[in-house]
């Protein structure tokens, strides 16, 4: 997280960020003290700021400058200070969407499905999840342990995603796209997951 002297260029933990978070920028905001506003830059790419915090993987601390000297930066560790001090400041900027009147369904409300649900919802979108589940969170919930994943951070993650207007419909049959598509949804997101089907011409 040391700052580039090339302005014009990447630093390397942000390049590495596959959401793009501008790193530097929010832990030179921690330094300063300013925990609320270094929440908002961590949100302005990131709707699950709090599970990241605990399980990402931190590609951006392998490429950290400060690695060269010493050790990387913290930056996981950071964002997950972040995300247990904050106040509601970075909702202050967020503008309401306008409504597009398209309805889109997102099958499955893992990492993928609550990302989507929450962008299509700023985008003005009406979003509905649809999760066969008795509870959200796909992965996040059933693969990883509490111990790694705290069960407060996920569900204040997916609480902020429903607060967007994200609507949620646990315990779903299973469904055609056809039928979705056909209905009332303009478009369809499949978001569940990557288990193989036994179809090897899909792998090839």
């Amino acid at each position: 997280a040391l700052v580039d002297k090339k302005p014009f260029e990447e630093t390397p933990c942000r390049t590495a960020c596959p959401v793009g978070i501008d790193v530097p920028r929010y832990v030179y905001l921690i330094a300063e003290g300013k925990f609320d506003e270094s929440y908002a830059v961590v949100r302005e790419r990131l709707p699950l700021p709090s599970v990241c915090g605990y399980i990402c993987l931190a590609f951006c601390e392998e490429e950290c400058r400060r690695g060269d000297v010493n050790e990387p930066v913290g930056i996981r560790a950071l964002k997950r200070f972040v995300s247990e001090n904050h106040s509601d400041l970075w909702k202050k900027n967020l503008k309401p969407p306008t409504a597009t009147g398209k309805k889109a369904a997102i099958l499955g409300s893992g990492a993928a499905g609550l990302t989507a649900g929450y962008y299509l919802a700023r985008k003005g979108h009406e979003v509905t999840i649809f999760e066969q589940a008795s509870l959200p969170g796909g992965m996040l919930r059933q693969a990883i342990s509490r111990k790694r994943l705290p069960k407060k951070a996920l569900e204040e993650d997916i609480e902020e995603i429903l607060n967007a207007g994200v609507k949620l419909k646990l315990d779903s049959p299973q469904m055609r796209i056809s039928e979705l598509v056909e209905g009332e949804f303009d478009a369809v997101f499949l978001a569940t997951g990557s288990t193989f089907v036994g179809a090897p011409a899909l792998w090839l």
